[in-house]
C-alpha cells in the first residue's frame, strides 16, 4: 500500500455512518469522526472517536487486496469466534466485531486500549514475565477453542498435501520427518487462525485480555502450525540476548510455554503432548527461525541474526529427537 491509498476523513466518516445504520453493534458510530490512522505490513487502520479530540472507540481495518467476499467472511468469522468464546465462558475475548463494508472492503472492530502482550514481555525481567502466565494460559485456551469450535465451511487440503508440506519444511531444516508416522493427522486438523501471536493480544489497564486481530485464513491445516507460531513469537521475546540472569529468562520462557500448553490441552482438539507432537512443533519453529534470520540478513538488520540462528538450532535439535 502506498501513501496515496489513504482514505480521506470524510470517506471514513461516511463509512462509519453507513455501518451504524446497517449493524446494530455499530450503532454507536453514528456521527463519529476520524481520529487517526496507522499502517501495518498488511493493512491500513483508521481510528474513530465519538467526537473531536475524544479517545478512539473503533477501528476500520482495510486489508491489502481484500475483496468484498473476504471482508464479509472475516467479519462472519469474528462473530462466530466471539460466540465460541462467550459460550465457553473463556477469560479472553476478541475485539468486538462491529460490521463490514464492501467498497472499500474492510471490517470494523472495537478499539481496545492498553498494551500488547508481546511488548510487555519484551520489557519484562524474568519475574515480570512469569507474572503473565495466566494471560498466556488464556491464550492457549482461546486458540484451542478456535480449533475445536470453528469447523463450519472449512476445506481440508487432504492428508497427502499436508504430508508434502511438512516434508518440505523438514528438508529445509535438514531433518527426517519421523513424527509424521506417529501423529494422528486427521484428528490434528482444524481451521487455521493465521496470526495468533502475543503482539495481537492486548491487555487493558484493568487486566482484561483481548485478541485484537481476526482469523485470517479459511483453510484447514495441522493445529501445530498455529500453536508453533504463537510459541515462536512468545519465545523470541524472552531473554535471547541478555547478559545477566539468562537462567532466569530460560526458566520464565519454559514456564510460559507450559502455561500455554496447559490452556490448549483443556480446549483444543488434540493435547499435543507426545514426543512426535513436540518435534513437529519444534520443526515449525526452527523453520520460522531460519526464515527470519535470512530475512533480517537481507534487510541488513544484522543484530538479531545470531539470536534467530541460535533459536533455530535449538528447535532443530528438538525436532530431530524421538523422545
Amino acid at each position: 500500500m502506498s501513501e496515496h491509498d489513504w482514505l480521506g476523513d470524510v470517506e471514513v466518516e461516511e463509512i462509519a455512518n453507513s455501518m451504524a445504520a446497517s449493524f446494530p453493534a455499530a450503532a454507536m458510530l453514528a456521527g463519529s469522526v476520524a481520529a487517526g490512522r496507522f499502517r501495518s505490513h498488511t493493512s491500513d487502520f483508521y481510528e474513530l472517536a465519538a467526537s473531536e479530540g475524544g479517545d478512539p472507540v473503533a477501528l476500520l481495518k482495510v486489508g491489502a487486496d481484500w475483496t468484498p467476499s473476504e471482508a464479509r467472511r472475516i467479519y462472519d468469522d469474528m462473530v462466530a469466534f466471539d460466540h465460541v468464546l462467550d459460550v465457553a465462558g473463556a477469560e479472553m475475548k476478541i475485539a468486538p466485531p462491529l460490521g463490514w463494508n464492501d467498497r472499500p472492503a474492510l471490517v470494523c472492530l472495537g478499539r481496545i486500549a492498553g498494551e500488547d502482550l508481546g511488548r510487555l514481555l519484551r520489557a519484562s525481567d524474568p519475574h515480570g514475565a512469569t507474572a503473565y502466565g495466566p494471560v498466556v494460559q488464556a491464550c492457549g485456551t482461546a486458540l484451542g477453542l478456535f480449533h475445536s469450535g470453528m469447523t463450519e465451511e472449512s476445506e481440508a487440503p487432504g492428508e497427502p498435501a499436508i504430508r508434502t508440506d511438512v516434508e518440505k519444511l523438514a528438508t529445509a531444516v535438514r531433518i527426517k520427518p519421523w513424527f509424521l508416522e506417529e501423529i494422528d493427522l486427521p484428528r490434528s486438523m482444524a481451521r487455521r487462525y493465521g496470526d495468533f501471536a502475543p503482539y495481537n493480544v492486548r491487555i487493558e489497564p484493568g487486566g482484561q485480555a483481548w485478541i485484537i486481530d481476526q482469523p485470517s485464513s479459511p483453510e484447514m491445516d495441522l493445529v501445530h502450525r498455529d500453536v508453533a507460531w504463537f510459541l515462536f513469537n512468545l519465545e523470541r521475546r524472552l531473554g535471547w540476548d541478555v547478559s545477566t540472569d539468562k537462567a532466569g529468562f530460560d526458566e520464565a520462557r519454559s514456564g510460559l510455554v507450559a502455561a500455554f500448553h496447559d490452556g490448549y490441552r483443556v480446549s483444543g482438539p488434540a493435547p499435543l503432548d507426545s514426543p512426535a507432537d513436540r518435534s513437529l512443533l519444534a520443526l515449525y519453529r526452527a523453520h520460522r527461525g531460519l526464515w527470519t534470520a535470512r530475512r533480517r540478513f537481507r534487510q541488513r538488520e544484522l543484530g538479531e541474526v545470531p539470536a534467530y540462528l541460535r533459536l533455530a538450532a535449538r528447535w532443530r535439535a528438538i525436532a530431530s529427537r524421538r523422545s
